[in-house]
């Protein structure tokens, strides 16, 4: 599950986000990030986002480009699909 948090710019709005929504990914146990604004400037498929895992383990925000995240989802897929 990918929440989409235009206003987390610390780590508090991202704690904000995370308590809001705690009954949707608990109740749904996928995956799930907050992921923050494009940050700085150029083309947004090249501007990395602060992302913070929050189920089913929490982990520290992170920064990443889309093309990072995408990699790591294309792997999650595949495992729990079964595609390949």
């Amino acid at each position: 599950m990918l929440i989409f948090a235009p206003l987390a710019t610390d780590a508090g709005s991202f704690e904000d986000y995370a308590r809001k929504m705690y009954p949707e990914y608990a109740r749904l146990n996928l995956p799930t990030w907050i992921i923050g604004p494009a940050l700085g400037s150029g083309p947004l498929m090249d501007r990395p986002a602060e992302m913070l895992p929050i189920w089913p383990t929490r982990a520290p925000i992170a920064r990443q480009r889309p093309a990072e995240f995408n990699a790591l989802l294309d792997q999650l897929i595949a495992r729990h699909c079964g595609a390949g």
